[in-house]
């Protein structure tokens, strides 16, 4: 049987040096990078070690039922490690980050005040790319 535990905090500690991490992720773009920036990588790291971890049971672990179980029981100590109330990290910070959401409203606010013919384009500073958002009318 694989040690989850083990696992666990690969998935959801990639860089337990903070100051490591931020040096690595700055080489890769030749510059200081933003919490926010921070944040996304960290978060595009965990994602990819979840596979690597799930790929180490599904190759370790030749009976299904067991890499069933294996795979539940990692499912069970990420969904707690998120759950958990000491956690700096909620789920919902994936999707939308704080400083993100305060941005987003901001420019909803903002665009509330304007006449409709002037509104600014909320695109440039949501999430989704701006060839995915529509013009304004």
């Amino acid at each position: 049987m694989i040690e989850t535990r083990i696992l666990r905090e690969f998935v959801t500690n990639p860089f337990p040096d903070e100051k490591k991490a931020r040096k690595l992720l700055s080489a890769i773009d030749n510059r200081q990078i933003s919490d926010l920036e921070f944040a996304r990588g960290l978060f595009c790291f965990q994602i990819a070690f979840y596979f690597l971890a799930w790929l180490a049971v599904t190759e370790q672990i030749d009976d299904t039922s067991l890499q069933k179980s294996s795979i539940g029981k990692l499912h069970d100590e990420i969904r707690a490690f998120y759950a958990n109330a000491s956690s700096k990290v909620k789920f919902s910070d994936f999707v939308v980050s704080q400083a993100e959401r305060e941005n987003f409203i901001a420019a909803l606010r903002q665009q509330l005040n304007e006449p409709t013919g002037t509104r600014i384009d909320t695109c440039r500073r949501a999430l989704p790319p701006p060839s995915t958002c529509k013009s304004h009318g």
